[in-house]
């Protein structure tokens, strides 16, 4: 049997930042206008609330829902940590893929600090984003609405175009001293939250692409690492040096090519092109930028024969 092993692969990791998003007015006795009102509390609360409760990335409103159709019935995992004034903070995750321990560790902190509620919507995600997409409108329709939700930037145009959220700007207004969050974050994971010069959220985490490569087969070839301004021309001369058998019988390729769209995006990003256009209006796939690059990457398996073809390539 035989042993492959990738020198290098391209891949996405997610880089982890700061978000949270407060409530629209249409629900005068929820968190929104309780927060303001407190006896005069309200900037204290407020910044606990963006310093505690660092999870979410849009600000839900109550209006223009649409149903989703065809999507079964799945129970909302829900956890409550109960505060003293009588108000609760909702807050909407997409499954649990990620450390609940730990969040709820920082809500705890806020309640104890606050004395507001928070309760975590463990959202069901079958369908991926999609189906929680699809989840939340319906939840949003049937009167089931979150404060704050955590979304990704494709259901982020989707709920802004159908009036589900609400810009935050008016929030930095009134509490100038949260813009420190903003310094916080650098503008070009900002930007994709912003239409017509209003932001709808903040960044919670952000997926980078990145190339691993393997030291050990540097070294057992004899390579140095590349420089910062490696050229397609340089990965090629490096994946052919990194491309052999062992005695063994071990295969070792030169480069593993990505098989999902987010390190894909990393190789076309990199040559000037992309799926679609700035504002995702049109197809860009056939622009001849795009073309180069999936040329390159077909070339590197059956030209070159420095990476496997598909029956080759471990499942993920």
């Amino acid at each position: 049997m035989q042993v492959v092993i990738y020198s290098s692969q391209v891949v996405h990791v997610h880089v982890s930042a700061l978000g949270i998003v407060s409530l629209s007015n249409n629900e005068p006795e929820r968190c929104s206008d309780a927060v303001k009102s407190q006896n005069g509390r309200g900037s204290w609360v407020m910044r606990k609330l963006f310093a505690l409760i660092m999870a979410l990335s849009m600000l839900v409103s109550c209006f223009g829902v649409a149903f989703a159709e065809g999507e079964p019935e799945q129970e909302i995992t829900r956890e409550l940590f109960e505060g003293t004034n009588g108000t609760t903070v909702r807050l909407a995750f997409n499954g649990v893929e990620f450390d609940t321990a730990a969040l709820g560790k920082v809500v705890q902190e806020f309640v104890d600090e606050t004395g507001y509620s928070v309760e975590i919507m463990y959202v069901p995600t079958t369908g991926g984003w999609g189906g929680y997409f699809n989840k939340l409108q319906t939840m949003i329709a049937s009167g089931d609405t979150p404060d704050l939700i955590r979304i990704a930037i494709e259901g982020f145009h989707m709920f802004q175009s159908r009036g589900l959220i609400e810009p935050i700007d008016s929030y930095f207004e009134t509490y100038p001293e949260q813009k420190a969050v903003l310094d916080g974050l650098h503008p070009s994971i900002l930007e994709p939250f912003r239409v017509n010069g209003e932001l709808y959220g903040l960044t919670f985490d952000w997926n980078n692409i990145v190339a691993h490569i393997n030291t050990n087969i540097l070294e057992e070839v004899g390579l140095e690492m590349p420089s910062e301004d490696w050229t397609y021309d340089t990965f090629l001369e490096y994946a052919q040096k990194m491309t052999f058998e062992r005695p063994d019988g071990t295969k070792v390729y030169g480069t593993g090519l990505p098989d999902y769209y987010f390190a894909m995006s990393g190789w076309l990003f990199n040559n000037g092109a992309s799926i679609l256009n700035e504002d995702m209006t049109e197809a860009r796939i056939n622009s001849p930028e795009s073309v180069e690059v999936f040329q390159f990457l077909q070339d590197l398996i059956y030209k070159y024969e420095v990476a496997p073809r598909q029956g080759h390539i471990p499942q993920r």
